[in-house]
């Protein structure tokens, strides 16, 4: 699943090649800026991979889907509290997540191995 959130994300980053916030409009960032500058704003990978991750488990553990797809969110938004993003990279990256996870599941490999994550997860106690 990594390789197809990072093929969806790292395809439209050049195409729009839009500049991070703190390279427009001075601002602090919570991150190193020598580690954010050479890749664009949007859309935001971390996001894209947190909600893809977090999409999954919720569909895995139905039973912690709302604290899940909450902490995916929080995880989004910090990107913009934290200056590394502006909002519509977040807001761009969930939905990439959703549509590379929509797509996923007409994979029967995919399938396969989320039927096997799903066995796992049926004989650990929760």
């Amino acid at each position: 699943m990594r390789g197809d959130v990072a093929a969806a994300v790292n395809t439209v980053k050049p195409v729009y090649a839009r500049r991070r916030p703190f390279l427009v409009d001075d601002g602090p960032v919570c991150q190193p800026r020598a580690a954010l500058e050479p890749s664009f704003d949007y859309l935001s990978g971390h996001t894209g991979w947190g909600t893809s991750v977090s999409l999954i488990l919720a569909e895995l553990i139905p039973t912690r889907a709302t604290a899940l797809l909450a902490q995916a969110r929080d995880y989004g938004d910090s990107r913009v509290i934290c200056g590394a993003h502006n909002a519509s990279a977040v807001a761009a990256g969930r939905q990439a997540a959703a549509a590379v996870i929509a797509r996923l599941h007409g994979d029967a490999a995919f399938r396969h191995d989320l039927d096997i994550a799903r066995q796992e997860l049926a004989r650990e106690p929760e």
